[in-house]
């Protein structure tokens, strides 16, 4: 599996992370009705960010909204 900065191996507390990927997984919802749990996160994970400091892969809601868009 590959690292993501709200996954629980990072170094870092990761409390607001629960909220902050359910949110992106209901705006997912909004833009593609029919996106599964394991969809969304192929394409959270495809489209995400590294960070320089080399934490793992953040998030890009742009990215991730754009390309639920491009399922339909």
């Amino acid at each position: 599996i590959k690292t993501i900065l709200w996954q629980r191996k990072s170094k870092i507390k990761v409390r607001w992370s629960v909220p902050y990927v359910a949110g992106l997984y209901a705006l997912a919802c909004q833009v593609n009705p029919n996106i599964t749990p394991e969809l969304f996160w192929e394409i959270a994970f495809n489209t995400g960010d590294t960070t320089p400091t080399g934490l793992g892969i953040v998030a890009n809601p742009a990215r991730l909204i754009e390309e639920v868009g491009n399922l339909q």
